[in-house]
């Protein structure tokens, strides 16, 4: 208990950072809606005896206008605080959204290749979708505290026994929704991974990047296989789940009804007996059931605060997930030498390594060409020294210093890195080349026909201001593979920053466009350091140094004739790609 109250006080800081008047005003909501019933019944007692016993008319008139004003004002502050806390609920809906958003685009590149992070961020979103109730659940259990106590005090003065009876039902039925609660969140969780599936076949069966690959190889039928046995398991679950929750409730209201029967009789009994009028018959009767309503509502109150702090401490869990260390040394040498020293990598502690003791250094404006096989390390090599991953031995430095100890956006800055699975954004041209806006349109020209993209882009009637895609914009454009590729080279030209990292920078392009952008390769990369990963071993030729890497390390190193003139790995390579040539 001790665990689920500091959860809770840890998600009202949140709550409270970013909504300060938030809770009183859920506070003044279950106040007044506790309200209602308290004058309905007290007022109604009252109303029925002079009707009965006392039958004063101005004493009757008198009771039926505070009984009718006191509804009227409590069901417009009631309406016009609900309507407050809807707008607030929904604003507070958004900013938590929008913090989880920020946290899974902050948090260390390595998390989001984790499987247990994953199955986390799935176990928190679905209790943003779903579960986030715990305002709602705090209406309810100040509501049940104040009637709960006014309702004590009128049934007490009608029998002990008649209060034990309530408070008996209430233990009976809370045991059981605590043991149907327990099974409802078990079920919940193992539903994460199915919702992760489920949802990855859903995105496959509507992606357009998809579409041909499940044409042409028939994926269809294995596609839907999938999803339908993933319907069937959840089904199956939610009717164990259904059925369970059916039985509860139904001894639930067994058991309610048989408290209510006895009551009622008691009541009964002591009006035949004239001890209480019927107006104090009817009092008593709706305190009974409303004091047993507000006590069942505490409990489960209680029950619900406990099952959801396990959501909360999901929640909190995801938001501590440690992010990449961005402070640091905002000034950077004159002299950007790059040097890997004895780095060795695995992306799993336990498995083995995929850099092993890598040491080699880049002068500034230098460009060095990296070739190997797959699975060699090529790629790894980049993203540590793009800071997505920090070396398990060994350090990165630039300009003698450790990349870790330098300022995150601003050694950000200084890399323009084309990855093999770029990403564009469904937004305009130019949004995709500068999201700062920060560049000329006629810097933006210029790039685009640097990479033989400018006339395409002329022919559309929006020119820049052409969406890519058609998922935000019906009007947006649909371009080929290698127009995409030359995009994604012309953001990176663009940024202008002093090291440029190319990595399968023409991998989608035509013989043609590649030796288009291979001639433009020395004014592109003019002036900066240069890494540039290709299987196209005809790359290598305007490249200063080539690194050759076989099974994480460096197996060779040097000029592209020094390393032919070797006749090893780099010849062998080199000949093999040639006489496809021949």
């Amino acid at each position: 208990m001790k665990h689920d109250i500091r959860t809770f006080i840890s998600y009202i800081q949140l709550i409270k950072g970013l909504s300060k008047n938030y809770f009183i005003l859920v506070i003044l909501s279950a106040l007044v809606q506790t309200a209602q019933p308290f004058v309905n019944i007290i007022m109604l007692r009252f109303i029925i005896d002079e009707l009965t016993v006392y039958k004063v008319a101005s004493q009757l008139i008198m009771y039926i206008s505070i009984m009718v004003i006191g509804n009227l004002v409590i069901g417009l502050l009631d309406r016009l605080m609900a309507r407050s806390l809807e707008l607030k609920n929904h604003l507070l809906m958004a900013d938590i959204e929008l913090q989880l958003g920020k946290k899974i685009m902050d948090v260390h590149f390595k998390y989001l290749e984790d499987a247990k992070v994953l199955n986390l961020r799935e176990q928190v979103m679905f209790f943003i979708n779903n579960k986030m109730t715990i305002v709602g659940l705090l209406n309810r259990f100040i509501q049940s505290v104040v009637g709960l106590i006014g309702f004590l005090i009128i049934v007490v003065t009608m029998n002990v026994y008649i209060l034990l009876l309530v408070v008996a039902v209430v233990i009976f039925n809370s045991y059981i929704y605590k043991k149907m609660k327990n099974r409802e969140f078990e079920h919940e969780q193992n539903q994460v991974l199915f919702n992760r599936k489920w949802s990855y076949y859903i995105g496959l069966a509507i992606n357009f990047f998809t579409a041909k690959d499940i044409r042409l190889y028939n994926i269809s039928p294995f596609i839907m296989n999938k999803t339908k046995k993933y319907h069937e398991d959840a089904i199956t679950a939610n009717d164990k789940i259904t059925h369970y929750k059916g039985k509860s409730y139904g001894l639930s209201s067994l058991a309610i009804q048989i408290q209510n029967a006895v009551i009622v009789a008691y009541a009964a009994y002591r009006v035949f007996k004239q001890n209480i009028t019927i107006g104090q018959f009817t009092m008593y009767i709706s305190s009974a059931n409303l004091l047993s309503n507000h006590l069942t509502e505490l409990t489960r109150s209680v029950i619900e605060f406990r099952q959801m702090c396990k959501h909360i401490d999901n929640f909190i869990t995801f938001n501590r997930i440690p992010e990449p260390d961005k402070d640091g040394n905002r000034i950077f040498p004159n002299d950007l030498k790059l040097e890997f020293k004895n780095v060795s990598f695995s992306y799993n502690d336990d498995s083995s390594l995929v850099l092993k003791n890598v040491s080699i250094i880049l002068q500034m404006g230098e460009k060095l060409a990296i070739v190997g096989p797959n699975g060699a390390g090529k790629t790894t090599f980049i993203k540590l020294l793009c800071r997505l991953y920090k070396p398990q031995a060994g350090e990165i430095l630039l300009g003698g210093k450790n990349i870790q100890t330098y300022d995150y956006e601003e050694y950000m800055k200084l890399l323009s890195v084309v990855f093999q699975d770029y990403k564009l954004l469904p937004f305009s041209i130019r949004e995709n080349l500068d999201n700062e806006s920060q560049r000329s349109d006629d810097a933006m020209e210029e790039v685009l026909k640097q990479v033989g993209l400018f006339e395409k882009i002329q022919e559309i009637p929006k020119r820049l201001n052409t969406s890519i895609y058609k998922t935000l914009d019906s009007s947006g454009i649909e371009l080929s593979g290698g127009q995409y590729q030359k995009l994604v080279i012309a953001r990176n030209i663009l940024k202008d920053a002093p090291i440029l990292i190319l990595d399968e920078p023409t991998s989608s392009l035509d013989p043609y466009a590649e030796a288009e952008i291979y001639q433009h390769f020395n004014v592109l990369a003019k002036g900066r350091t240069t890494i540039y990963i290709s299987h196209r071993m005809s790359s290598c030729t305007f490249c200063d140094k080539v690194a050759v890497f076989d099974q994480g390390e460096i197996v060779e190193y040097g000029t592209h004739q020094e390393l032919l003139n070797k006749k090893k790995v780099y010849a062998g390579m080199w000949h093999a790609q040639a006489t496809y040539y021949n």
